[in-house]
């Protein structure tokens, strides 16, 4: 509300930026640890990962044009999977979202699926980022270990994107070198299968 009747050139208007990213910061590091402490059953329905991914780039491409960043989509003909749509959607976003902070130039993202062996759907969410070396690699599923600045990430966002992926049965692997960009991939088996818990 005070954005709205605030000058952008001010001095308060700085301010208020200052304000909102503080908020949106504390939003992420609480959701992070909600997510981190809470034990959710997962609501099971035949999941169009194509179209999730449709919803999430409907909320994140401005954001990523914002950055300078392009995103090219590869959706192949999948097949539907047993998931938790929303749970599914959260791992989309965090992963495009690690995507676009990475990057600290302009760059692409490549957003591919694809049925692997014709028994799992493969998200594949790649980057021209820095890369990761293998140190950080076996770290960065870790709670709490982020490759981040201080009061930037909470490194909890890949390990919940594992643990989401692990439920269901399926995977978060990750391939990187430095210097020539990431993909990490979310896999998702397509048998119907008892969800734990």
């Amino acid at each position: 509300m005070l954005g709205r009747e605030t000058e952008p050139a001010s001095f308060s208007g700085e301010l208020l930026e200052q304000i909102e990213s503080e908020i949106e910061r504390l939003k992420s590091l609480t959701t992070g640890l909600l997510g981190f402490s809470r034990n959710n059953k997962a609501e099971l329905t035949r999941v169009d990962c194509n179209e999730v991914i449709r919803q999430v780039l409907t909320l994140i491409k401005y954001e990523a044009r914002r950055a300078g960043h392009s995103i090219e989509e590869q959706l192949g003909e999948i097949e539907p999977v047993l998931a938790d749509a929303n749970q599914v959607k959260q791992v989309c976003i965090n992963l495009i979202t690690n995507a676009i902070q990475a990057m600290k130039q302009p760059g692409t993202i490549v957003i591919r699926t694809c049925v692997h062996a014709g028994k799992a759907v493969h998200i594949h969410i790649g980057d021209t980022g820095p890369g990761i070396d293998q140190e950080q690699k076996e770290k960065i599923f870790t709670p709490f270990f982020t490759t981040k600045p201080e009061g930037e990430g909470t490194g909890l966002g890949l390990y919940l994107c594992r643990k989401i992926a692990q439920e269901h049965n399926g995977d978060i692997l990750v391939d990187s070198t430095p210097g020539q960009g990431s993909t990490f991939t979310f896999v998702i088996p397509m048998t119907t299968f008892p969800f734990p818990g």
